[in-house]
């Protein structure tokens, strides 16, 4: 019995090489694969990279910010004023405001202590004003008129009188009141005015104004009201004693 055995085909080397190679486009899909991520990778590293440059000089810029100066320094005139002792001292701060004197105190503004007013109402005459709670009335009073002394413990003094009209005129009355007061020893320098800067109670006013003996300076205003009588007020020339002389209400 014979034996028949085929024989076998020794494989070709192309056979060995084709094996090997079994899928070539999937080698050249992972290549492109790989190569892909390698440029993505590299993308995020350079975003990320440049992300924390810039975070690294934002505070450096924020402090160049921060530290800036300002200038908002005011240029004050060239003034100085003459204290007691014979100093001087300049104006200077924000306001421009003259330093405080060598041993001088502060205090506060005369108007801003004297901001709570107080009605006076005549009761003999129609008139009335308004002053600082502050300045307590003394009256003295007969048939003919009445004196109202207004004063404080800071010494601001001021008069009111109201009268009958003279029975020479106001206007004879108030140039011989002149002459007296150039011969008195209490006035220096009395000047009369027919028309005064300042009005009582929006009536026309007269005016006698002059310096006292300690260098002060006066004025006395004289009102007619009507024909029935005339306000005379005498104060010093200040914002404060001003502000009483606006609020007259003659009738």
């Amino acid at each position: 019995m014979e034996n028949h055995h085929q024989p076998q085909t020794p494989l070709a080397p192309e056979d060995t090489v084709s094996h090997s190679n079994k899928n070539p486009s999937l080698s050249m899909l992972l290549s492109g694969v790989a190569l892909v991520t390698a440029i993505v990778a590299g993308g995020i590293g350079y975003y990320l990279g440049s992300m924390q440059k810039t975070q690294t000089a934002l505070p450096e810029q924020e402090v160049q910010v921060s530290t800036k100066p300002e200038t908002n320094q005011v240029a004050c005139t060239m003034e100085a004023k003459i204290c007691p002792d014979g100093s001087s001292v300049s104006r200077g701060g924000p306001n421009c405001e003259f330093a405080a004197c060598p041993n001088e105190e502060i205090q506060s503004s005369p108007l801003e202590s004297q901001k709570v007013k107080q009605e006076y109402k005549s009761t003999q005459f129609t008139y009335s004003f308004e002053h600082p709670k502050s300045w307590v009335p003394s009256r003295t009073s007969n048939d003919d008129g009445e004196l109202i002394i207004l004063s404080d413990n800071e010494k601001n003094t001021m008069e009111i009188s109201a009268a009958k009209l003279p029975t020479e005129g106001l206007e004879k009355f108030l140039q011989d009141r002149v002459k007296d007061y150039e011969i008195s020893s209490f006035s220096q320098n009395p000047q009369y005015k027919s028309e005064s800067v300042y009005k009582l109670g929006g009536f026309p006013t007269k005016e006698i104004s002059y310096r006292s003996m300690d260098g002060i300076g006066y004025v006395e205003l004289f009102t007619q009201v009507r024909d029935e009588y005339f306000v005379r007020v005498t104060t010093p020339v200040d914002e404060l004693h001003q502000q009483v002389i606006s609020s007259f209400e003659l009738k």
